[in-house]
């Protein structure tokens, strides 16, 4: 299976904008190493949202992905086995 492409993913913006927030951040603490101020916390707020963003992205391209079918299957599987009476006594 081939890697996807990260635009199949989420907008090309999303993946810049959070890079360069976090380079941003990244040469802001540099810039000020004796305090985190206003701009960097700002920074690595942004960097942070903009993480989860892709990260959620991520999660809904690989549940839409046809490949894990078989996976699902499996887990409804599972699941129903658990209720076969094999409570015991």
């Amino acid at each position: 299976m081939s890697d996807p492409d990260p635009a199949d993913i989420a907008p090309l913006w999303l993946w810049k904008g959070t890079a360069a927030s976090g380079l941003a951040a990244v040469l802001s603490a540099a810039a000020l190493p004796n305090s985190l101020d206003w701009l960097t916390l700002g920074l690595v707020g942004v960097a942070a949202v903009g993480v989860l963003a892709l990260l959620y992205r991520w999660g809904q391209y690989r549940d839409s992905d046809g490949g894990d079918t078989d996976r699902r299957e499996k887990e409804m599987r599972a699941e129903a086995g658990g209720y076969g009476g094999n409570g015991g006594g």
